[in-house]
């Protein structure tokens, strides 16, 4: 009635608060236990009232206010936490940074790590995939040692959702229910072949090329993303630690959108149930996203890029328990291409800090299903310097 006299348009929402109580109970003139604001800003400050209106009381719901929890809230939380806080970071910057934010930060590789591995941990997306995929092997069982395997998967994320919803986020991005639409395409084309040269000696060769691009202001996914080096991919690198492309970024994380391997190997008896392996890898990821984060050493330019696949080569050991192989391979790093000048041999040698020694189990039943050589159940990774073992299950 007050607005309408006063020809003030109505509000066309109202929120109400609850109760500001007082020791639990409502504040009443007859109980005498009335807190008079104007008197707690005089004594404690606006800002610490605002603070632990904020934090002890809930929107709409009824809140609890004392002098001995005011109090408690400004000791624990403003003075020690917060104040300790400030006073280090001020301390800090007065002692290296003469009082000033410096206009050029440089980040160092563990900074850049650590964001790199915020990205990955926060990232959120709704990944809907529709694929189609062909298989064709004709191993008999897993004793065979002459077959061919040829597998292609074609894949699809975001195509139906992206045309459900008309809704998208700050990034220009469709979303689902508020999570950002993963939308791409992917294709993986794998072939495998395998020759018995005699009774004690096998040789097989596999080639792998697989891409995805992202449509509708999507960005890849960081489990879709393609990576380099590692047990099964190429064995002179650790995984994650090659490409893309030319670059070396120091990061544990590199990633990419395109991915070429190929791989040759001879296995041969020692004795009994032992075998020994020489092995050959080439491959590399690259970006072909047209990314106006993507540097140019990272991105594919066609044959120019033959100059960026990366090669290792190495021997191994293989050991058949009949229900299980353990695979255990040392790789050295042939041609680097994110050196300057000569790429090749620079680090062929035991004494290279950077080598790694990967291990494998491979089940029995996954040779019968033509992924003998390259599918493990449990891989891991040896760093003969520092003696570090890790341990993966896929």
């Amino acid at each position: 009635a007050f607005l309408l006299a006063a020809k003030i348009k109505l509000p066309l929402k109202v929120y109400g608060h609850g109760w500001i109580l007082s020791g639990d109970e409502k504040m009443s003139k007859s109980k005498g236990n009335i807190l008079d604001p104007i008197e707690i800003i005089n004594e404690y400050g606006l800002d610490p009232l605002r603070y632990y209106l904020i934090k002890e009381v809930s929107f709409g719901n009824d809140g609890n206010i004392s002098q001995e929890r005011l109090e408690d809230c400004i000791n624990s939380d403003l003075a020690n936490n917060f104040g300790n806080l400030c006073q280090r970071v001020t301390a800090f910057a007065i002692k290296n940074c003469n009082s000033e934010v410096p206009k050029d930060i440089k980040f160092g590789k563990e900074d850049l790590n650590i964001l790199d591995r915020y990205n990955i941990i926060t990232s959120d997306f709704l990944i809907p995939t529709i694929a189609y995929s062909y298989t064709f092997n004709n191993q008999s069982d897993f004793r065979d040692n002459n077959f061919s395997f040829f597998k292609v998967r074609v894949a699809n994320s975001g195509n139906i959702g992206g045309l459900l919803s008309n809704k998208k986020d700050s990034n220009n991005r469709k979303t689902i229910f508020n999570i950002p639409l993963a939308q791409y395409f992917k294709t993986d084309i794998e072939y495998k072949k395998f020759w018995e040269v005699n009774n004690n000696s096998v040789i097989g060769f596999r080639s792998f090329i697989g891409a995805i691009i992202p449509y509708g202001n999507s960005v890849i996914p960081f489990t879709k993303s393609y990576f380099a080096g590692g047990s099964n991919d190429i064995r002179a690198w650790q995984t994650y630690d090659l490409g893309p492309g030319s670059r070396n970024s120091g990061l544990e994380y590199n990633i990419g959108s395109l991915k070429f391997l190929t791989s040759a190997e001879y296995r041969f008896d020692l004795f009994g149930s032992l075998k020994g392996a020489l092995f050959m890898d080439a491959g590399n990821i690259w970006d072909i996203t047209n990314s106006i984060f993507a540097e140019e050493k990272a991105t594919f330019n066609g044959f120019k890029s033959i100059k960026d696949i990366a090669v290792g080569s190495g021997f191994g050991l293989r050991y058949d328990f009949s229900f299980l192989v353990f695979r255990l391979d040392l790789g050295f790093k042939m041609h680097e291409p994110y050196l300057e000048n000569n790429k090749w041999f620079r680090n062929y040698n035991f004494s290279y800090f950077s080598r790694r020694c990967f291990f494998s189990l491979i089940c029995a039943n996954s040779l019968a299903s033509g992924s003998s050589s390259f599918s493990s159940v449990i891989f891991g990774q040896i760093s003969l310097n520092s003696a570090l073992i890790s341990i993966n299950s896929i």
